[in-house]
């Protein structure tokens, strides 16, 4: 096999043992659980407490049906992915308190200068500012919820466009190559 395709053949076999590692946790939490709930079927449980933050790297289960692309590397050794024109990760997290997202951008693809990619939440649209000089961009604050659920991000490319239309042989539509997208108190 070519150095390229034995990489993504190993960052494929990762990403296929850590999403078995999260599947065997959820069945023994799930098996776990079910005898308690049946005992107390009359007693309300109450729900496990969401954490205060979450967050998805690049190199963890992120579906092209949601609009990112296969896992890249760059030459530093960061993971990443491209979005489509839109992506769009869920977390299950803390809503009782404001929210920001942190979205770790490390290409902005055709994007001019001065134009902000943007981060839809409930129908909320923020902007994503840098974050200083680095690679980090913030949006916030998301406001609070009382309902638990999922909360979904949805990042829009401001400048998609596909490599072929500029005489490259990459037929996909590009839109930001991301590192990591996470959800964290605001403040």
């Amino acid at each position: 096999m070519s150095d390229g395709l034995e990489a993504r053949v190993a960052a494929l076999e990762a990403e296929v043992k850590r999403l078995a590692a999260r599947l065997e946790a959820l069945a023994a939490w799930e098996q776990a659980r079910t005898p308690v709930l049946a005992r107390h079927a009359e007693t309300p449980v109450p729900a496990p407490a969401l954490p205060a933050e979450a967050a998805l790297d690049a190199d963890e289960l992120l579906s092209f049906g949601d609009g990112f692309h296969a896992l890249e590397r760059l030459p530093d050794g960061t993971a990443c992915r491209w979005t489509a024109a839109s992506a769009r990760a869920a977390f299950w997290v803390d809503r009782t308190r404001p929210l920001t997202v942190t979205v770790e951008i490390v290409g902005r693809g055709r994007t001019p200068d001065g134009v902000a990619p943007v981060v839809e939440v409930e129908g909320l649209r923020l902007p994503l500012s840098r974050a200083g000089t680095g690679r980090r961009h913030v949006a916030g604050p998301i406001p609070p919820r009382a309902a638990p659920g999922p909360t979904e991000i949805v990042i829009h490319a401001p400048a998609p466009f596909r490599p072929s239309d500029h005489g490259e042989a990459d037929f996909r539509t590009l839109g930001l190559q991301v590192a990591r997208i996470a959800l964290a108190p605001a403040g």
